[in-house]
């Protein structure tokens, strides 16, 4: 009678792990992925530092460099997200270029010490512009102020609207 009872519970035993397996793996897999745009900021940050040491090590030349740029951009836009503005600026004193990508309802424009120029492409879009010292990029009526060194720069600014909150990072 003893080993009856001893089967009956090992049995019990496999049976609840069985079942707990189940509830564990439908729940994991039922999970869903947030969007953080503090974890975003971080991963731009580290993945630019990256970039810009990528590019000093291989002694890339500007071609090489807005192409990787280019390409960076793009893979990120595709990343975050197309229900966000999304915008990188990058290149040298004289010639920047902005990969980015536009919702149709945001209002944006840029500075390049000529004065405003309201960016008018939707969607994933590549524009040049020939600027010295800095670029001054107005979003929604805020004004974001991006220094330019002589060096390569790399810079982004994400807009998010969510619940009829902005979010905004950049960097």
């Amino acid at each position: 009678m003893n080993k009856k009872a001893q089967f009956y519970l090992v049995a019990i035993i496999i049976i609840a792990s069985i079942f707990m397996g189940f509830a564990t793996t439908i729940n994991f897999g039922e999970r869903a992925e947030t969007f953080s745009l503090v974890d975003l900021a971080e991963e731009l940050n580290i993945e630019k530092r990256y970039l810009l040491d990528y590019i000093s090590y291989n002694q890339l030349n500007d071609d090489q460099t807005e192409k990787i740029f280019i390409n960076f951009s793009n893979n990120y836009i595709d990343k975050i997200g197309k229900n966000k503005d999304i915008f990188f600026i990058f290149g040298k004193p004289g010639s920047i270029k902005i990969v980015g990508h536009r919702l149709n309802e945001t209002n944006i424009s840029i500075d390049d010490e000529t004065g405003y120029s309201s960016i008018l492409e939707t969607n994933s879009f590549e524009k040049n512009y020939s600027t010295f010292n800095e670029i001054k990029i107005k979003l929604e009526n805020n004004e974001y102020l991006f220094d330019l060194k002589e060096e390569q720069n790399f810079y982004y600014l994400v807009h998010y609207l969510s619940n009829k909150e902005r979010y905004i990072v950049h960097g």
